[in-house]
């Protein structure tokens, strides 16, 4: 399969909150500006704009999102389901903590990971 992503992702396992329920929606496996890739027990409707919370572990920053599907798969788990999303509103604050995020995992990680911003994903 070609690899067709613009921008790349920085590998993660970040707890998504339904804002209007409140609940787990799941769990992003990547994010980057442009969207998120999304491991959850139930099929995730596509087309649909979903308002979501990202947490970030070990810090106290909430990352307000909304998402919407663009494509579904079965996990290599069966239980669980793979979406690419992409991110269609993103306030300022939740941008620059994206990029905080994607800078500090960078500083970790032996491999550089090239992060490229288009304003106009976000």
């Amino acid at each position: 399969m070609e690899e067709r992503r613009k921008l790349e992702r920085s590998l993660c396992y970040l707890d998504v909150i339904d804002e209007v329920t409140g609940k787990l929606v799941g769990n992003a496996n990547d994010i980057n500006l442009g969207g998120l890739m999304l491991i959850s027990k139930d099929e995730i409707p596509l087309q649909t704009d979903i308002p979501v919370c990202v947490d970030i572990p070990n810090n106290d920053v909430r990352i307000q999102l909304v998402i919407n599907g663009v494509w579904n798969q079965i996990n290599r788990n069966p239980d669980f389901y793979n979406t690419g999303c992409r991110i269609v509103s993103a306030s300022t604050e939740s941008i620059n903590a994206i990029i905080e995020f994607y800078e500090t995992l960078k500083k970790r990680t032996r491999n550089a990971y090239k992060f490229i911003y288009h304003s106009a994903s976000a």
